[in-house]
């Protein structure tokens, strides 16, 4: 996938920032699409909590291990946010206690995401979001490129815009 996209910073708390994505085939970002998806507004109460849940980590928590099931590959950092054993799932990158970016997700019908077509594009995308992000990090890359993690501020510095001709 050489799909570019922009980290855009939704809300900072106290212990901990939320990012999220938008795509270069996207008007709106990822969590966008989440919070604005009729299928996901439909499940209020699930919904309402998830939101809750979020505000409740970026105030108090952070954005602890416990709240969230890892769904991507080994190597990744894509994780599932849900609640109470809800269907609605929200497809995140956990990059650590202070710093989360929340993608797109949906309700869970099926035994596992992979066979959702649209839960799988969901996941897919954020280990896309992953890769590069560790990339940009973990690898001697351009300084033009380079993202440092500053956990004092509790955000990513750098080039928070993965033009296709940067991807790896």
């Amino acid at each position: 996938m050489k799909l570019g996209f922009r980290l855009r910073c939704i809300d900072v708390g106290r212990r901990g920032t939320l990012y999220t994505a938008q795509f270069d085939d996207q008007q709106e970002t990822e969590y966008d699409r989440f919070a604005s998806d009729p299928e996901c507004q439909a499940h209020e109460d699930n919904f309402d909590s998830i939101q809750a849940r979020l505000d409740d980590m970026l105030g108090r928590y952070g954005f602890d291990d416990r709240f969230f099931r890892l769904e991507g590959a080994a190597r990744d950092s894509v994780c599932a946010l849900y609640y109470d054993k809800g269907p609605l799932r929200l497809y995140c990158c956990r990059w650590s206690r202070i710093l989360l970016i929340a993608g797109y997700g949906g309700v869970k019908t099926t035994r596992t995401y992979q066979e959702d077509p649209r839960l799988y594009e969901a996941v897919r995308r954020m280990q896309h979001v992953d890769r590069q992000l560790y990339h940009r990090i973990v690898e001697d890359v351009d300084d033009r490129l380079r993202i440092m993690v500053d956990d004092h501020e509790q955000r990513f510095l750098g080039n928070l815009l993965f033009e296709p001709e940067d991807l790896i």
